[in-house]
């Protein structure tokens, strides 16, 4: 902080002539002006703020959310020139997902008081380095280590940072990671039954809860608008919905999608030009949509077909080749 020095003047007026200058007309001049500059210079104890510098980007609209009740919606944070800043009230530490315009997701930590700063390239999103906050600055130097790891590899390098910082926020949320990573693995595996699935309402598609129950066979679609190869086979899957209408319970195939939009006016556009005529949910938390992280979704579209006992004959990213085949057996045994 500069310090203020007061200043001689040889002005001619007098006190009389300019009573700005007065004991009180001073405070008002001089004192309230470097209150303000002082201020301004400061964050809101009681806020969080991200700015950012994005190279080779004009425009765009990133989409912001949280999951641990920091936000009760998703907010955009507007690009312009390559420049942004966003803020948002804050009373304690939280966790914020910046969605890119390509879907790829980045973690901020969030302090308040504290302002986050993003710096990088709009091609190469997944190294943008974020400053500001040790935990941030943490994580990225993790992130930036593990750019070329496979899956496994990251997992042992975050197994390795949470057992040398077992107590930093970095390594809670690690912990969440790897939790869901293994849950999602553990689930879903051929042979094995289809764990517990509720899908409440949406607040779009519909008003009822959709529940599996044992006794007719179902394919789980996980797509997103913005996955433009995840739309491909909408028409396949129309046509055996027609195919399985008149066929007994135990073969007419249940279609359920779930969308990863985070935009309900992409998801609504989509399911009408495409005719997603089945079920359907779209929650609008794109990768952490609860049965998401509970299957450990990584790839987009992706496929899990369950016969009538709920048990996985097939699972995979390719329509024709991992689940097409085996659609036709359960429906034409």
């Amino acid at each position: 902080m500069r310090e203020c020095i007061p200043m001689k003047s040889n002005h001619p007026f007098t006190t009389s002539h300019a009573p700005f200058l007065t004991k009180k007309g001073l405070l008002g001049r001089f004192l309230f002006p470097f209150l303000i500059l002082v201020l301004a210079g400061c964050n809101d104890p009681y806020s969080f703020r991200i700015k950012g510098e994005i190279s080779n980007l004009q425009q765009a609209d990133f989409l912001v959310y949280s999951l641990d009740g920091s936000m009760q919606h998703i907010d955009t944070i507007h690009v312009k020139e390559g420049s942004f800043s966003w803020s948002t009230p804050l009373s304690e530490e939280a966790i914020f997902y910046i969605v890119f315009p390509n879907q790829s997701e980045l973690t901020v930590f969030g302090q308040p008081g504290k302002t986050a700063r993003l710096k990088g390239d709009a091609n190469e999103l997944r190294a943008i380095e974020v400053t500001g906050t040790d935990d941030n600055e943490a994580y990225t130097e993790f992130r930036l280590a593990c750019l070329n790891y496979s899956d496994r590899q990251q997992q042992e390098a975050m197994k390795q940072y949470i057992q040398q910082y077992p107590e930093s926020h970095v390594s809670i949320h690690m912990q969440h990671l790897l939790r869901l990573q293994n849950t999602g693995l553990s689930n879903l595996k051929i042979g094995k039954k289809l764990p517990k699935i509720v899908l409440p309402p949406d607040g779009i598609s519909g008003t009822d809860t959709l529940t599996l129950k044992a006794g007719q066979p179902v394919v789980l679609i996980f797509w997103a608008s913005w996955r433009r190869e995840s739309k491909y086979n909408f028409f396949d899957i129309q046509r055996i919905k027609r195919q399985v209408a008149d066929l007994p319970l135990h073969r007419k195939l249940r279609p359920i999608s779930i969308s990863l939009d985070l935009n309900p006016d992409d998801y609504a556009s989509t399911c009408r030009y495409d005719s997603v005529t089945w079920e359907s949910r779209c929650y609008r938390q794109s990768w952490s949509t609860p049965i998401v992280e509970q299957f450990g979704i990584r790839e987009l579209p992706y496929y899990v077909l369950a016969n009538d006992s709920l048990e996985i004959v097939a699972l995979g990213t390719d329509w024709r080749n991992d689940i097409q085949r085996q659609v036709f057996e359960l429906i034409h045994p």
